[in-house]
């Protein structure tokens, strides 16, 4: 299971022409420019268990400590939120926690979040 997150980007002055590029890689490493850069650009997406049915919350619970490494007080409220109004994030980071999710057997749905329904 692919769970590692790789990022990447690169400018040029306007003014001298001069160039450089940064890049990164691990579980939670995205800088938050970038991270805010792909919201904007691409709007956030969220990330909800696919049936309100019976799910294993033990199941939710480990998956969501592999992926995020928290306390357990913490993956519960992440876990909460995912069986209420779901998680949101950048695709990637919905994805990646989906993968962890899915490999402990829990079903999920990703949707991409309409922009214009943040700003009410």
């Amino acid at each position: 299971m692919g769970t590692r997150v790789e990022w990447g980007t690169e400018a040029c002055c306007r003014t001298c022409g001069e160039a450089w590029a940064e890049c990164g890689r691990g579980a939670h490493s995205t800088p938050e420019d970038i991270r805010q850069a792909l919201l904007s650009e691409h709007g956030p997406t969220r990330l909800r268990l696919a049936a309100p049915a019976p799910v294993n919350r033990t199941a939710v619970l480990r998956a969501l400590r592999q992926a995020y490494s928290r306390t357990l007080t913490e993956t519960r409220a992440l876990a909460d939120a995912l069986a209420g109004t779901g998680m949101t994030g950048t695709l990637v980071e919905m994805e990646r926690t989906a993968a962890f999710l899915r490999h402990g057997g829990v079903a999920v749905t990703l949707t991409q979040v309409r922009t214009e329904a943040l700003d009410r």
